[in-house]
Order: C-alpha cells, then structure tokens, then sequence
C-alpha cells in the first residue's frame, strides 16, 4: 500500500517544528482543533494555523471578548492581505537587514495595513517604530502564547518610558 503525500505531511512536520517549540504548550493543538481538524502532521499547513488561530476563543463566540478584539487586530495588520506571507508568519520566519525581497516578512508588515501603506512601508519614525512593536505583539500573543505578549509589551512600555529608539 502506498500513501500519497507522505512527503508533504513530512515536511510540513518538519517545517513547523521550529513554530510548534516556541508557541506555549498544545497551542499549536487547539488551533488544528479550532479550525476543524484533527492533530495529525497532515494538518500542520499555514492556512490551518492562521484558520485555527483566528477562531480560537477559550471565552466563547461572543465578539466582544478579549481574543475576538485580538483576532481583528491581528487581520487588520499589513501581511495579512498578502497571502505569500502567511507561511512565513506561520513559521516565524522573519527576514531583516538590506538583502530583503517583497516576498520576505520585514517589520512593517507588522503595522496596521492603512499605516503601511500610507508610509510606503517604511518604518521611518519613532512613533512608527512603536507602533509596528504593538503588531509583533499582538501577532505574537495569538500565534505563540500570552506570555509573548507579555514579554514585548515590558519592552514596549520600557521604549515608551526611556525614549529608547529615538
């Protein structure tokens, strides 16, 4: 007997391996569950992830709560439009630096989508700087787990309080 696509569901295994370790424990469970599907390696693709992780609500289906404010938020972010992305938010794969592509996440795809594109992309002020912090937060509070967004939101107060970035 052969099973077609083994190779992919490898891959796929291997592939979030990196993400699986960092998010908090069964996270990466409840969001395959969230989506509709069962926690195999054959699940394991970035529009699961993204599908699970926007419908995963521990506090009910209610739109006002906490995570459904998140999940808008997160959806209102500039990489968000642009499915060529997503599998490597998925992934955590971020590029940084001058060798980058527009397939390649870069901090300003972390901005609201109207920011981004009012200031072409660019993080070009301190203000801005704060602001694409405050989306790598909230990204990172729903892939991974609160205590990400715990830990950037001390570095966004301690910029705030120090002028740091200036």
């Amino acid at each position: 007997m052969e099973v077609l696509g083994k190779h992919a569901v490898h891959d796929d295994i291997l592939c979030t391996a990196a993400v699986r370790n960092l998010m908090e424990k069964d996270r990466l469970r409840k969001f395959i569950t969230a989506a509709g599907h069962g926690y195999f390696g054959n699940n394991f693709t970035e529009k699961n992830i993204i599908r699970g992780m926007l419908n995963y609500d521990p506090m009910g289906e209610d739109s006002t709560t906490l995570y459904a404010k998140l999940h808008a938020s997160v959806t209102k972010q500039a990489w968000y439009k642009h499915p060529e992305l997503h599998k490597k938010i998925t992934l955590c794969e971020y590029e940084q630096g001058r060798e980058v592509s527009p397939h390649n996440i870069q901090c300003a795809h972390f901005l609201p989508a109207a920011v981004a594109a009012d200031t072409n992309y660019q993080i070009g002020s301190w203000d801005t700087y704060i602001l694409h912090l405050e989306g790598m937060k909230q990204l990172f509070q729903e892939l991974l787990g609160p205590s990400y967004g715990t830990t950037l939101q001390t570095i966004i107060t301690d910029a705030r309080e120090t002028g740091s970035g200036k």
